[in-house]
C-alpha cells in the first residue's frame, strides 16, 4: 500500500492525505481508526513538507487528537531530519500538555505543578 500511497501524483497524494486526516471517526467504530491511524503512518513516514504540514494541521493542531494518533506522529518524527520537524515536536509537546491538562482538569499553573506537568 506504502508503494501505492507514494506513486500517486503530489496533489493526489495531498488530497487522499487531507481527506484520510481530517475524517472523525465515531468512538467505537474501529475500521474507521484503524484506517486513520494506517494514513497517520503512510503520511507521517513520507517526510515531504507537505506531508509533515499535513501532520501538524490534521493530527497535532487539532484538539481531537488521541494519544495514539500522537505517538504514531513521534514514531515517524524521530527519523526525519528536517526543520518542520521542529514544530511537530513543538506541537507534541503542547498536545501533550492539552491531555495532561484535561486529564487532571488543571486550570492554573499551580495544578500543573502539583501533577509535575511542565509547560512548554
Amino acid at each position: 500500500m506504502r508503494e501505492l500511497v507514494h506513486s500517486l501524483k503530489r496533489e493526489d497524494f495531498l488530497s487522499l492525505g487531507r481527506d484520510a486526516l481530517t475524517r472523525v471517526c465515531e468512538e467505537n467504530d474501529t475500521l474507521c481508526t484503524d484506517e486513520r491511524h494506517l494514513f497517520i503512518d503512510l503520511i507521517a513516514s513520507e517526510g515531504s513538507p507537505e506531508a509533515q504540514a499535513m501532520t501538524l494541521e490534521f493530527v497535532m493542531k487539532h484538539p481531537e487528537a488521541t494519544e495514539e494518533d500522537m505517538r504514531r506522529c513521534l514514531f515517524h518524527a524521530i527519523v526525519i531530519a528536517d526543520p518542520v520537524m521542529v514544530k511537530l515536536v513543538y506541537y507534541i509537546g503542547i498536545a501533550v500538555l492539552n491531555v495532561c491538562v484535561s486529564k487532571y482538569n488543571c486550570q492554573s499553573s499551580d495544578c500543573l505543578r502539583y501533577h509535575n506537568i511542565t509547560p512548554m
